[in-house]
């Protein structure tokens, strides 16, 4: 029986062919395990058995312990190419997060992957399967920040504000993360797996993508609410192809309401602009240093918020005007005509 594990379950666990040296070593710790007259995982009367079962507890600790399992080592054949089992390992994380299945597992046995044409019908086989769809729903909750927008609704001011843009009834602070995550992540989806898309086509869509079932399932709210109040348009079912904005301002990627929502009541330009520098632009935003201010700012109630954060961060003689003159004042201010909600 642990033969036969060895040779069938372990390989697949370390996503290559054991090697005989590795089969040695846990061999001999399923022999350790089970001659040990005072093992660490205590199992009551030394039947053979129990004795079987503590060295496949030996083994197993060695299997998950070792770099060969917990890392993905690609060494490559004596031409320096990739083998089989490691081509095979790698399209599997880089679509499903997880291990070769069995036909991907055949596909490198028998060198078939290795083929033109074999590795193209598992780049596609892979490509098309659900679990695809998982993990890049995944990466967009991770490129837009998603697990921010809990924050967005949480003041007191949020439900005033949206009686204000004229969604009275309802309390966003409980399901409006939801809706937005929803919304970025089925964005991604659509240009990147359920159509034949650019990167440049997602950056510059003008699509609707918030839907009725989010909504209901996190809220309870009438269905066309949210997407009425702030797009204008009525929910997407999903499927169909969404219906693009009716205004002109809402083109392109950083229209949306979830990257330009701010957890206050007024806009947050540098926030945005730091936003497009590191996610979009994929540029390394550097925390401030500790610096003072040089000149004492000269804030005005009647200034707006481009003219506050202009004469907070642009005096030519403080630490932050490099930073924010150069790089995210001017992103951010290209969003001004959105408010804190994004309406």
């Amino acid at each position: 029986c642990m033969m036969r594990f060895l040779d069938e379950k372990v390989p697949r666990a370390l996503r290559r062919p054991l090697t005989s040296e590795e089969r040695d070593i846990l061999w001999l710790a399923y022999e350790d395990g089970k001659n040990d007259p005072a093992p660490t995982c205590s199992i009551s009367d030394a039947s053979p058995q129990d004795a079987a079962a503590i060295g496949a507890h030996y083994l197993l600790v060695t299997l998950l312990n070792s770099p060969q399992f917990l890392y993905h080592a690609e060494l490559g054949d004596e031409n320096g190419e990739l083998t089989a089992h490691e081509l095979a390992s790698r399209l599997s994380y880089h679509f499903w997060d997880a291990p070769p299945d069995d036909e991907l597992w055949a596909a490198a046995e028998d060198g078939s992957i290795l083929t033109e044409e074999g590795y193209a019908a598992q780049v596609e086989r892979l490509f098309a399967d659900a679990r695809t769809r998982e993990t890049l729903a995944e990466f967009y909750k991770g490129y837009f920040r998603t697990s921010e927008y809990k924050d967005i609704f949480v003041l007191g001011w949020s439900f005033p504000w949206f009686q204000y843009h004229g969604i009275d009834g309802h309390q966003p602070a409980q399901f409006a993360d939801k809706v937005m995550e929803a919304e970025m992540v089925e964005l991604g989806l659509w240009y990147s797996h359920t159509s034949s898309a650019t990167y440049r086509e997602m950056f510059e869509s003008n699509l609707n993508f918030v839907q009725a079932h989010v909504l209901n399932a996190h809220s309870g709210a009438s269905v066309d609410f949210w997407s009425q109040a702030v797009y204008g348009l009525p929910s997407w079912d999903g499927v169909s192809t969404p219906t693009p904005f009716p205004e002109a301002e809402r083109a392109g990627l950083l229209t949306r309401m979830p990257l330009l929502a701010a957890v206050t009541i007024n806009a947050r330009p540098v926030q945005r602009g730091v936003f497009i520098r590191e996610a979009l632009m994929c540029e390394k935003a550097y925390e401030p240093i500790d610096a003072g201010v040089v000149v004492e700012p000269r804030l005005d109630p009647a200034m707006n918020t481009r003219e506050v954060i202009e004469e907070l961060t642009e005096d030519p003689t403080s630490d932050c005007y490099s930073c924010h003159y150069n790089l995210f004042n001017g992103p951010g201010f290209a969003t001004g005509h959105f408010d804190a909600l994004g309406c």
